[in-house]
């Protein structure tokens, strides 16, 4: 009887901290929703009309382009206009055959952190003299694959490089080129 009891004491205390904590989230990310919507309208107006990358050209112009998203997950609602907060843009170099791929979602968040960094190449990856030589799969292409998300006034910022694999870190270098003007940009 002694431990039935101590079992639900101790998974009532659980369940009041799971809670408290999923309440104060909530209430710390509804008091962080500075920034409104227009603002983030006037940033992708800006970045389409203004915002230029050396030797790259910008696809998407004015059109959208998402991904389907799953069709349940019961801790995001789907009614939050994920479609009208979220702008894709495209950018596509002819002598290098990179292409960058912006992904700008409205968050209201004033929380400016960066969230992610990442990259992957084929001569770490997917080679067999490489670490990880035991996964070797000669079905997966030689691609060169590089991200890196931050927030930053009021928008989380996803940005994505997918280059072939003929130079050395070429989609790191390019990310991270790009990622450094589009922040100047932003910035100023």
């Amino acid at each position: 009887m002694k431990i039935k009891s101590k079992i639900v004491i101790t998974s009532t205390i659980i369940l009041c901290i799971l809670l408290g904590g999923i309440y104060y989230f909530n209430v710390k990310m509804n008091s962080l929703s500075t920034y409104a919507i227009d603002e983030y309208t006037n940033l992708i107006q800006n970045i389409d009309n203004n915002f230029t990358f050396s030797n790259y050209e910008e696809l998407m112009n004015n059109r959208s382009h998402m991904l389907a998203l799953p069709l349940y997950c019961e801790d995001i609602s789907p009614e939050n206009g994920f479609i009208g907060r979220q702008k894709l843009f495209v950018f596509k170099s002819r002598t290098s055959g990179t292409v960058i791929m912006l992904q700008i979602t409205y968050t209201g968040s004033d929380v400016d952190v960066w969230s992610s960094s990442f990259s992957y190449s084929p001569d770490l990856f997917n080679a067999s003299d490489s670490v990880y030589g035991n996964f070797y799969n000669e079905k997966i292409p030689e691609v060169q694959l590089a991200s890196n998300s931050f927030n930053y006034k009021g928008c989380s910022f996803n940005l994505l490089c997918l280059s072939d694999d003929s130079e050395k870190d070429l989609a790191a270098s390019e990310l991270m080129a790009f990622s450094n003007e589009l922040i100047k940009f932003i910035t100023k």
